[in-house]
């Protein structure tokens, strides 16, 4: 499908890095809603996916037609181009080419301040996100290679119509600049491949393309370096080194590339390293860079007046890239203090020892800023710049007469404890047009991604409203869960879908299933108004495994209250029942709880309000058919206030409580158990009636007579994970006072 002449040809999209692609015309707040929103297939990779992938619109591949294409570039140093559209393509790529043996790890050579370097797993090889040059149709990138003993950095220019190298392609790179500084012999610093970690991502201006480099682990010796090749023949033309009479001074910036002005002048952000504008060194700094001969001039800089103790305890700038703010003459960025820093590029602000001389500076973010921060403007021309920390929530800034607003616009939802990196961003929007504005962020579900390969999320955010979350990929995980959270890659939107980087060897495709999809009621026969309840004792700091726990006790209740409870701590309660939707449409629900809280519909984990918190609300939308839709909420309280609400909005219906009137229960005879959702995907509820004691064991057969789950009644509505059972027909069987019970389910 070709649409319009969309491209994304370099890392968050833009040169100014705003992260924004503000043509895109399909996805809005409206079609980004469970069930119409989600996975729509995964193309299959070789390695960890570092790289953002980038998108050419309408591109003539020799023997295969005009297509849209997607390239994705590997640590396993594979660079592949695939059709954007076609699902039947994710494993038969439009072409694929390979650059040589990656590093494998562990390496004792690399990494070595940290032992064994963790911060990269299996193998290092294409890291940085490459560029495309449209006039040219060439794709610059740089691949590390472990030839025998040698550690070797590549740049290649391929043509993105065949992915043959092109003339003068590929280049080693190599080279020294003068100075007295750490590595370095006879007043000549060498580049030291095995040393340099090639992080951010590349960028072509003037026609030099940048290529940048810091550490790995800050095992010494390295600096911050520089390289500009002539884009025509590959040509080294410029070296700069951001520490020649000193040590460090990495330009990492979480894979962010360099920032580029109208005239062609850099900005990169330094981290750790010797700090001395009189020896050009300039560690822990926001530089501006200028061509100058054969090296770059640092024509401006800001440096923090606490530059050495950020140096000292490893709290650099440098986990943060440059923002150029369009329309303005500002640049932001922050790093792992926390601070926020506004400068204006005509003047940065040095170095003064006593408090720093930029626009401002300020603390917003409770952990490291790694390299994400996106800008857009809204329908009233107002500058929204958004930044999702680790261990913090998503927050918006507003830029008001060129300062920022000190305290945040809005704040995204309460979210568990995710850890480093924190998310990373874009946005697209149809310009400023009402309602297309869509912030995307991926993030690890719960764990902390610094040491370790973990699990990830894809979310959607109203742009215009960030408390207001959309949609994520964990709330129908059989067809929509993204895999391994890749770090520092930010989603590419193009064309109504979003690319998603994974280190599971994969990138997942999310796009609208199913435009208007409104979910079917289950619409159970027999039901009276209330919900059945399970009350349990404990202690924790997230929502228990209730499928794995008895109850102190289960009954039934007509509203969302707290009249079982036995204890003012220490407890938490589920709900189950269905809520009767009166009208076919989109419905908004709205959960505050203190502490956490989930609500499913059916299995659709639609708001997650999960951790220790005060009361706080959390929101989720869903197009609901109008009829009884099953619903479970899920509380646990540790200490404090004890809070649970649930409002909704939809037709006709202004935010409100959800009235009592609307609850239902099901009706069971003592004997009797029913199954719902039933078909299920991921969770089953097993409602009994009072004659079917907690304990008491059931078996789950396939259609063939195996026994695939065995387990025991925990309540009234005892939850069953069915995530791992394969789709097919299933019976559940119990024994209760000598009656058999058996009632047949469908895995879908």
């Amino acid at each position: 499908m070709i649409n319009a002449q969309l491209n994304i040809l370099t890392q968050h999209n833009d040169l100014f890095r705003t992260g924004a692609n503000l043509n895109e015309t399909i996805l809005n707040t409206n079609n980004v809603v469970p069930y119409s929103f989600g996975k729509l297939f995964e193309y299959l990779v070789s390695g960890h996916v570092y790289a953002q992938p980038l998108y050419v619109s309408g591109l003539d591949i020799p023997g295969k037609g005009t297509r849209n294409v997607l390239f994705i570039a590997t640590m396993h140093n594979d660079l592949y181009a695939f059709d954007a559209d076609d699902p039947s393509q994710v494993s038969s790529p439009l072409w694929q080419v390979n650059m040589g043996p990656s590093v494998p790890l562990p390496d004792p050579n690399i990494g070595k301040s940290c032992g064994t370097y963790n911060d990269i797993k299996i193998e290092i090889g294409i890291l940085s996100t490459p560029y495309i040059d449209l006039s040219s149709k060439t794709i610059y990138l740089v691949a590390k290679t472990k030839e025998g003993s040698q550690y070797i950095d590549h740049i290649h220019a391929l043509d993105i119509t065949t992915g043959a190298e092109k003339s003068g392609s590929p280049k080693i790179i190599q080279g020294n600049t003068t100075g007295t500084g750490v590595g370095g012999a006879n007043g000549v610093i060498p580049f030291i491949s095995v040393n340099e970690n090639q992080r951010s991502a590349l960028v072509l201006s003037n026609g030099i393309l940048y290529v940048s480099y810091a550490g790995y682990c800050d095992t010494p010796p390295y600096h911050g370096w520089i390289f500009g090749y002539d884009a025509n023949d590959l040509s080294q033309k410029i070296i700069f080194n951001t520490t020649p009479n000193g040590d460090e001074g990495g330009i990492w910036m979480s894979g962010q590339g360099p920032a580029v002005d109208a005239n062609g002048d850099l900005y990169v952000i330094t981290g750790n390293g010797k700090f001395n504008p009189v020896t050009k060194d300039y560690g822990d700094c926001f530089l501006r860079l200028k061509p100058s001969g054969n090296t770059l001039d640092v024509v401006d800089y800001f440096a923090p007046y606490n530059e050495a103790a950020l140096d000292k305890d490893d709290i650099d700038l440098g986990s943060d890239g440059a923002l150029l703010i369009p329309g303005t003459n500002l640049v932001t960025g922050s790093g792992k203090e926390g601070i926020l820093y506004l400068l204006n590029r005509d003047n940065l602000g040095k170095f003064n020892l006593a408090q720093d001389t930029c626009l401002q500076r300020f603390k917003i973010f409770n952990g490291h800023m790694h390299g994400s921060t996106v800008f857009w403007s809204d329908v009233a021309g107002t500058g929204m710049t958004y930044w999702w920390s680790e261990y913090d929530r998503l927050k918006a800034t507003r830029l008001n007469n060129g300062l920022y607003n000190t305290i945040p616009a809005a704040l995204g939802p309460q979210a568990p404890n995710q850890g480093m990196p924190g998310a990373m961003l874009s946005i697209s929007a149809n310009g400023n047009t009402p309602g297309s504005a869509i912030l995307w962020a991926t993030i690890p579900t719960i764990e902390d991604a610094n040491h370790g390969t973990v699990d990830g999320m894809l979310r959607a955010f109203d742009a215009a409203d960030i408390s207001r979350e959309l949609w994520n990929s964990e709330q129908l995980t059989t067809r929509d869960r993204l895999g391994k959270f890749a770090k520092f890659c930010s989603p590419t939107i193009a064309n109504g879908k979003v690319y998603i980087s994974t280190f599971s060897n994969k990138v997942a495709v999310y796009g609208v299933v199913e435009a208007g999809k409104l979910r079917d009621p289950e619409n159970p026969v027999n039901t009276t108004n209330g919900l059945d309840y399970q009350y349990y004792e404990g202690e924790w700091n997230y929502l228990p495994d209730f499928s794995q726990m008895i109850p102190v006790k289960s009954g039934n209740t007509d509203n969302l209250n707290f009249s079982p409870v036995l204890q003012l701590d220490n407890f938490a309660m589920q709900y189950n029942g269905f809520i009767d939707i009166p009208t076919d449409g989109n419905y908004t629900f709205y959960l505050n709880s203190d502490d956490g809280s989930k609500l499913y519909i059916g299995d659709l984990n639609l708001i997650n309000n999960d951790g220790l918190h005060p009361a706080t609300e959390a929101s989720g939308r869903i197009g609901l058919k109008a009829g009884k839709h099953a619903i479970t909420i899920s509380f646990f309280e540790k200490g404090g206030a004890q809070v649970l609400t649930l409002q909704y909005d939809g037709p006709g219906i202004s935010k409100q409580p959800v009235p009592a009137s609307k609850f239902f229960r099901i009706n069971i005879e003592p004997f009797e158990i029913k199954l719902f959702p039933n078909p299920t995907r991921e969770k089953l509820n097993l409602f009994c009636g009072s004659s079917i004691k907690t304990g008491t064991e059931f078996l789950i057969y396939n259609s063939m007579g195996q026994t695939v789950i065995k387990s025991s009644v925990t309540g009234r509505a005892s939850e069953i994970n069915t995530s791992k059972l394969s789709t097919g027909i299933y019976y559940i069987k119990l024994l209760a006072d000598k009656k058999k019970i058996t009632e047949k389910f469908i895995k879908i």
